[in-house]
């Protein structure tokens, strides 16, 4: 919400009121806007309603507007400078026009912005009206437009649909007054591709219906049928393709008839390929997969298998690793075997048992899984036979398989073992689309990720049982894949919980040198990019009012570009370290700027119970049950990251509550108790 009012300052000159609809929300959005407005000069009024559906909502902002021009933004989305001034310009150029439009920029997570410029508009209204419908103009975002208040009259968005609101409104409104456009781009908006898909998924019969429906009082605007059956023909076909997506056979099938109905769309390519696709689906998918009964007993083994060494813990995963393998130990034996050789410790792992796969001196043996893809491993058929091995003589009840990269351990155990879950750190074809948005390389963006995507499909069709870290990674696999299978939510805890202070410090410490610490595996592609942008573009700039403060870069395998970091003013390396304990009691802040990644971030949970207030990028904090402004401080941009940073250090008294409500927060939500209770489930021991 902050974002989208900050980008309304350089027009607030033309801004007369802000009408901001809040529909029950749970984070404070009122109180939080009206204070950003505030701070910013801008004349806000917020009213809470409940509206339940977006359309109600606008309908409550338009029946409180007084003005004579209205303007639509949604809270994700953000007003470029000066782009309400072109809005304006346009409209008043033309007298006759009740609308005017302006270009927008799509930005998609995992793909290329999309500018839409607007065209396709001329002087007959009904023609305009017709043409949007059937995709003859292009579409005009929530934000791109500027509407006159006496050009309403009496249209106001459908309430009783979720999908296509908004065309219904541009519609009726195109059907009765006149368009005026600008090439100028006024308007970046965001699309969650997930969200929307969802969107598709909950009784799409019903919602198909409603939509139908509501279109056809359109006709009381002028719009004859035949645009209008084409428009529910065509919502169907895109209600048939995500059905098709999500496994979902039988009713996409279903659907399809509405489409092959219509005597244009039915004749598509597309289309027949939809029929094709539904048609093998529902003959040759897979029968619902029922995750295998468990025994409620005092001893239940569990082996997991891990590509590094989990054992000491220093990357995200081995702690996940090591989390997940402590709350199976209450519940019988554990092993923890890696595929990679563990080097030597003075430390001894608390209640399970580790070994590895590959040991030094082995000699070259064939792979396992050649051909193979860049997020796998090479294996060696000696590590598979190893494997067999462990699980022969230890004989577990549950064989717990470290993401998509180990599947090639995973069709050779369905035989061996009662039940097997795949726990996914991340979900890797996501995280594959975020590594390569940017590169400008769509044509091997879109290959790389289906790539991913298929070898992720196969990981899943071996598993008994599916471990997520966050709500939105569990909601992505059900969305992409339609499992039937158990998918559950294994989050994050606080590692090294034993090694953390049970009292904070009273005052804060900082003084005219502040360290600032970022802890992750070194030789992970998003963290390599964090630990650089961190180092190159974010710490000189807060050593422009610290110029003694330090840079506490630590990690497992530090890549040569991080290594190069170590040369910098101010930066300490610290490489493969065997316990972070110092580190976080030197630390008067974390910072994480991460660009992709996926899961949760172990690193911001860790520096939060100890204490350390944090600062990250939208992405880092994803999935983390914290309250931006109160618990963390986010922002996408090097320059404000760095703002953020300096105030925080330079304000004691926010940065003394910003540690306490967070370490709060944190001890809540992914204390010990709560992972305990949550591997318990993921097994299959509640059930």
């Amino acid at each position: 919400m902050s974002q989208v009012l900050a980008s309304l300052v350089p027009d607030k000159g033309l801004i007369g009121e802000i009408v901001l609809i809040d529909d029950r929300s749970s984070d404070a959005t009122a109180e939080r806007a009206k204070t950003a407005a505030s701070d910013l000069g801008l004349p806000l009024a917020a009213y809470s309603v409940s509206a339940g559906s977006a359309g109600a909502g606008r309908n409550a902002g338009l029946e409180r507007a007084r003005l004579p021009l209205i303007y639509f933004i949604d809270a994700d989305d953000a007003l470029l400078p000066g782009g309400l001034a072109k809005l304006v310009a346009a409209i008043d150029g033309n007298m006759d026009a009740g609308l005017a439009i302006g270009t927008s920029i799509r930005k998609t997570p995992g793909a290329q912005d999309l500018t839409r410029v607007p065209s396709g508009y001329g002087t007959n209204r009904s023609e305009n009206a017709e043409r949007y419908l059937v995709n003859g103009a292009r579409p005009i975002s929530m934000g791109s437009g500027l509407v006159r208040a006496d050009a309403l009259l009496e249209i106001r968005f459908p309430e009783s649909i979720t999908i296509d609101e908004d065309t219904w409104f541009w519609t009726a409104l195109l059907a009765s007054t006149g368009v005026a456009v600008t090439a100028e781009p006024v308007l970046h908006y965001h699309l969650d591709g997930h969200r929307t898909a969802r969107r598709y998924l909950d009784r799409p019969r019903r919602a198909w219906l409603d939509i139908a429906l509501a279109f056809r009082r359109l006709r009381a605007y002028g719009v004859s049928d035949a645009p209008l059956c084409w428009r529910r023909a065509w919502i169907a076909q895109r209600f048939s393709r995500q059905l098709i997506k999500s496994g979902r056979f039988d009713e996409a099938a279903a659907m399809l008839r509405a489409v092959t109905a219509h005597p244009q769309l039915g004749r598509e390519w597309r289309t027949t390929r939809y029929r094709i696709l539904s048609g093998t689906g529902r003959r040759f998918r897979q029968p619902r997969k029922t995750a295998p009964s468990v025994r409620n007993d005092k001893e239940h083994r569990t082996l997991i298998v891990c590509h590094d060494p989990a054992w000491p813990p220093v990357s995200g995963a081995d702690l996940r690793n090591c989390q997940n393998a402590g709350a199976a130990a209450s519940l019988g034996p554990v092993k923890l075997v890696s595929l990679r050789p563990y080097e030597q410790s003075s430390q001894t792992a608390p209640g399970f048992d580790i070994a590895s796969l590959i040991r030094p001196g082995d000699p070259r043996s064939a792979s396992l899984n050649w051909p193979r893809y860049r997020i796998e491993p090479r294996i060696p058929a000696v590590a598979l036979e190893r494997l067999l091995d462990e699980v022969r003589q230890f004989r577990p009840a549950t064989v717990i398989i470290e993401g998509i990269g180990l599947q090639a351990f995973m069709r050779p155990l369905r035989a061996q073992v009662p039940q097997l879950v795949l726990d996914m750190h991340n979900v890797e074809s996501d995280l594959a689309a975020q590594l390569h948005q940017g590169r400008g390389r769509p044509m091997a963006a879109g290959l790389d990720a289906r790539l991913v995507r298929w070898r992720e499909a196969q990981a899943l069709k071996c598993a008994d049982r599916v471990w997520t870290c966050t709500r939105s990674d569990r909601q992505r696999l059900l969305s992409n894949y339609g499992l039937q299978m158990p998918v559950h939510v294994i989050p994050n805890g606080i590692p090294r919980f034993d090694e953390i202070p049970a009292h904070l410090d009273g005052m804060p410490h900082i003084g005219i040198a502040p360290s600032i610490f970022f802890v992750g595996h070194l030789g992970y592609a998003p963290n390599i990019d964090a630990a650089s942008r961190l180092a190159r573009s974010i710490h000189p700039l807060i050593r422009a009012s610290f110029p003694d403060a330090r840079l506490l870069l630590a990690g497992r395998y530090p890549k040569p570009e991080v290594k190069a970091l170590a040369e910098l003013p101010g930066v300490e390396l610290h490489e493969n370290p065997e316990t972070l304990v110092p580190l976080f009691a030197r630390a008067d802040l974390s910072l994480v700027p991460l660009r992709a990644g996926g899961g949760s971030r172990i690193k911001i949970l860790e520096a939060t119970a100890w204490g350390i207030p944090v600062v990250a990028t939208p992405l880092a904090a994803e999935g983390l049950e914290f309250e931006p402004g109160r618990h963390i401080l986010l922002s996408d941009a090097d320059d404000e990251l760095a703002r953020l940073a300096v105030t925080l250090l330079k304000d004691k008294d926010r940065w003394s509550a910003q540690r306490e409500q967070a370490r709060l927060a944190v001890l809540q939500s992914y204390g010990p108790e709560t992972i305990n209770s949550n591997v318990r489930a993921g097994i299959g021991l509640d059930v």
